[in-house]
């Protein structure tokens, strides 16, 4: 449901200063990474026009530079403003009349402006390609790279799986580009060889699991036997929490090792 444009979308709040903007910038990368579509960005305490004292001329030809700045980053996303208020907007009056400055009267205010996912597959001739969005993304800010049927793409800390169909999951990516705002993955026709399969890794904690099962096994054979001591079952559980906060520890260092590896995780893409 959070996936599909049609029902979700997420509009981001930011004030026309720098800092926030580049907050707001990386959160609309993080959205599009994840298939949550930004359909407005709201633009909040602007100065009104009203205020003419020229004190605030620094601080207003700050914001209209930041205002177009945003424009520009976030098209064709809509973005709508508000007017800074006389007073703190709490109470149903004051939300009332920043919901009408915001979205005036008679429209729709649940609509959803736009609803084009942030990634879309296509094929070209004899290649398949993956097109996602990354706006305010620098190319060496990425890392790109093919596990069996997924493309992983990486943003600073940020990873994100994009599961690709099965007409592309076998095939070998070739390269990708990052074309303006969108970064562009291209496969070709040929099938990977088992050689270049990564092969699936067991998890180091599966015999500590088969240990904590026959220890809670044992511990409730224990106390279903009225003669047996209520020590022995004591100690069956005693070992079993012991061996699950180990499975527990050794479960997150593998995933630690897994995420943190570069060169094992898959056939690496060059971004163009």
């Amino acid at each position: 449901m959070l996936e599909d444009g049609t029902i979700t979308s997420v509009r981001l709040v930011t004030n026309a200063e720098k800092m926030v903007l580049r907050e707001t910038q990386r959160a609309f990368v993080y959205f599009s990474m994840y298939v949550l579509i930004v359909d407005t960005i709201i633009v909040n305490r602007l100065l009104p026009e009203e205020v003419l004292d020229s004190f605030f001329d620094g601080w207003r030809q700050s914001q209209q530079k930041t205002l177009d700045e945003i424009e520009q980053y976030f098209a064709p996303v809509p973005v709508r403003r508000i007017p800074m208020f006389r007073d703190e907007v709490l109470g149903y009056d004051r939300l009332r009349k920043l919901a009408l400055a915001l979205y005036g009267t008679g429209e729709d205010r649940a609509a959803i402006n736009r609803v084009s996912p942030p990634f879309s597959f296509a094929r070209e001739e004899d290649r398949y390609e993956v097109r996602l969005d990354l706006p305010f993304t620098e190319k060496v800010e990425i890392g790109l790279f093919k596990k069996d049927d997924e493309l992983v793409v990486e943003v600073g800390t940020i990873r994100r799986h994009i599961g690709l169909p099965t007409t592309m999951a076998a095939l070998v990516p070739r390269k990708a580009r990052l074309d303006g705002r969108k970064l562009v993955n291209r496969t070709g026709t040929k099938i990977m060889t088992e050689s270049q399969q990564i092969a699936g890794e067991s998890a180091p904690g599966a015999a500590h699991i088969d240990a904590i099962c026959d220890c809670i096994r044992k511990g409730l054979e224990t106390i279903s036997d009225a003669l047996t001591p209520p020590e022995a079952a004591g100690k069956h559980f005693r070992e079993s929490r012991i061996e699950f906060l180990r499975g527990i520890r050794e479960f997150i260092d593998h995933r630690i090792d897994h995420l943190s590896r570069r060169g094992n995780e898959g056939t690496r893409i060059t971004v163009e």
